[in-house]
C-alpha cells in the first residue's frame, strides 16, 4: 500500500482508521471467517455524555479525548486479531477475529477499566470520562456482512447506554 492509500484510510483527527476501511477490512475478515469456521466480534462503544463534554469544556477538549480514546486503544490491539477504528465522532469500532468469548470479554474489560482511569488536564482539574460497550459476534459465518453484525453491536450499545451507561452488553 502506498503512503496515499494508507493515508485515506486513516481519520485525520486520531490517526487511526477510519469507517470507510473498516467495512473494506471486515468484509473481508468476514469472508475469511467463513471459509475458516471461526469468530469475528465487533465492538462498538462511544464516549459516555460526550455531547456534555463538549458543551462544557469546547470541541478542542473533546477532540483530545477522543484522541486519548482512540491512541489508548491502538495501544491495547494486537495487530494480529485486533482492528482499531473510528466509527464517526465519539464512536469506536474495534474487530476481534480467532477469540474465544472469554477472551473477548477480558479485552472489552480491559478497554472499559484502561479508558475509566484516563485523566486529561483542564485548568485546575483533570477531566475523566467512561465508555459505553456493546458486543456481537459473526460465529462461524452465520452473518453474511459488515453491516448486519455492527447493527447487532450497536443494538448492543444502546441497551448498555439505556441501562446506566459505562458497562459492557452483549447482543442476544
Amino acid at each position: 500500500m502506498t503512503a496515499i492509500q494508507e493515508r485515506t484510510n486513516l481519520d485525520g483527527l486520531t490517526d487511526i482508521y477510519n469507517r470507510y476501511h473498516l467495512e473494506e477490512v471486515a468484509d473481508k475478515w468476514l469472508l475469511e471467517a467463513a471459509h475458516e469456521k471461526t469468530n469475528v466480534t465487533c465492538l462498538v462503544f462511544d464516549i459516555d455524555k460526550f455531547k456534555s463534554i463538549n458543551d462544557k469544556y469546547g470541541h478542542l477538549i473533546g477532540d483530545d479525548v477522543i484522541k486519548l480514546v482512540a491512541k489508548t486503544c491502538k495501544e491495547l490491539a494486537d495487530l494480529e486479531t485486533t482492528f482499531v477504528a473510528r466509527f464517526g465522532g465519539d464512536e469506536f469500532v474495534i474487530l476481534l477475529r480467532h477469540l474465544t468469548s472469554t477472551e473477548v470479554m477480558a479485552f472489552a474489560n480491559t478497554i472499559n477499566q484502561t479508558l475509566a482511569a484516563l485523566e486529561i488536564p483542564i485548568e485546575d482539574s483533570l477531566l475523566s470520562f467512561t465508555v459505553s460497550i456493546g458486543i456481537a459476534t459473526n460465529r462461524n459465518g452465520e452473518l453474511n456482512s459488515f453491516r448486519e453484525l455492527f447493527k447487532h453491536a450497536d443494538s448492543a450499545l444502546y441497551n448498555a447506554k439505556e441501562n446506566g451507561r459505562n458497562q459492557i452488553r452483549l447482543y442476544e
